[in-house]
């Protein structure tokens, strides 16, 4: 970061302020699309992307003392961002191999996943970057943020303002308040306290509670603040930072690579139906995989999981003709495993790519907010490979 903290753009803010607000954008009452819940909020984020993206041009076009070329080429060229043009540009480059390539480039109706969404990406957190320099725009975020951690779960608790059928999305929402609200709080270039910490909880305490997933519930006391609180111990002494980001990475890896397994076995015995379902849809879309290795690197494009699973449905090791299994029923667009799904969408370099993204908060956080980028970075990836 530089020196000197420069007032952003204006645009800047307006961008902002329409990605964090695009939930809300499932109140408009218009209708139209499969999945009409998401459609306005997907449009929104796309154009948020766009007024980020021109508030950047703009700042460093017009360049002066006030607002120098330099912060803004700062908050681009950094590690997370180059990770997610990489992945959108390899999406684009793959598309022509799937059968539908506009489908590959815009996403899915219901998730968006695509080249364009990874542009999305890389833009916002250039944008947030920039944005963040100033105290100004630290206070801006953090006022932004509280509003949707606890306007959202509000609105969930009753069906006649609930913004899509189910709750269990609010879980990222919760995660990422926990971490973002404390981080951006703590002045820039100081340390995050216990009081920060703890505001961060309160804000995403509502999010985990409505959203009801047991999955979140448990991941978020049982790995997250452990890794917390077991980094900011370590932390004392400012020596063993190359250690604690080795074990966070360490652990990213070791969550990406286990999930599957983990799921297998339990899936498996029967146990839990959610857990059991998705390890019959991993056993119907890895056949994808084992009949076209070709997929390993071009993948299939992404938004064909629907066609793909309706294909090959009859791998499925159930019964599908006695309702014992309801996933025939159901609108299967995601395969529940953010890895496996961009590895079936691009290829293993775009799977590759998401989890060097995920380590990208550990291995490159400063010191000051390594425990709390450790706690998000593994819980989002245990969130987003359940």
């Amino acid at each position: 970061r530089p020196a000197t903290p420069h007032r952003p753009h204006g645009l800047l803010a307006i961008g902002l302020a329409m990605a964090i607000g695009a939930p809300f954008a499932t109140y408009f009452p218009w209708r139209f699309g499969p999945w009409p819940e998401v459609e306005f909020p997907i449009i929104l984020l796309h154009a948020a992307a766009a007024v980020c993206a021109l508030a950047l041009f703009i700042e460093a076009m017009s360049a002066d003392s006030r607002r120098p070329a330099s912060d803004v080429w700062d908050a681009v060229w950094s590690a997370p961002v180059l990770i997610c043009m990489a992945i959108a540009m390899w999406s684009a480059v793959m598309a022509p191999f799937s059968q539908f390539p506009w489908l590959s480039i815009i996403g899915a109706p219901q998730t968006a996943d695509g080249a364009v969404l990874w542009l999305d990406i890389a833009t916002f957190i250039a944008a947030t970057r920039r944005f963040t320099i100033s105290a100004y725009g630290r206070r801006a975020i953090v006022g932004s943020l509280f509003i949707v951690a606890y306007g959202l779960p509000l609105l969930s608790l009753f069906p006649e303002t609930q913004p899509i059928w189910f709750n269990d999305y609010l879980a990222f929402l919760g995660l990422a308040v926990a971490v973002a609200i404390p981080g951006y709080m703590a002045p820039r270039d100081a340390p995050v306290t216990s009081k920060h910490v703890i505001l961060g909880v309160l804000a995403a305490i509502p999010s985990f509670i409505v959203a009801g997933n047991q999955t979140a519930a448990l991941i978020f006391p049982a790995l997250c603040i452990p890794a917390y609180v077991a980094g900011a111990v370590l932390l004392r002494q400012p020596s063993r930072a190359r250690i604690v980001r080795t074990a966070y990475a360490a652990g990213i890896i070791g969550i990406i690579a286990g999930s599957p397994i983990l799921v297998t076995q339990i899936g498996g015995a029967d146990i839990v139906k959610s857990i059991q379902s998705r390890d019959r849809i991993n056993t119907v879309l890895l056949t994808r995989l084992y009949n076209d290795p070709a997929i390993w690197v071009t993948g299939r494009g992404w938004g064909h999981t629907q066609r793909d699973f309706g294909d090959l449905l009859y791998k499925a090791n159930a019964k599908i003709w006695d309702k014992s299994w309801d996933a025939p029923q159901r609108d299967v667009f995601h395969s529940h495993n953010a890895f496996f799904e961009a590895l079936l969408g691009a290829g293993a370099p775009a799977a590759a790519g998401i989890a060097f993204l995920v380590m990208a908060a550990v291995l490159f956080s400063p010191a000051r907010t390594l425990a709390s980028a450790g706690a998000f970075a593994l819980g989002y990836a245990a969130l987003s490979s359940l």
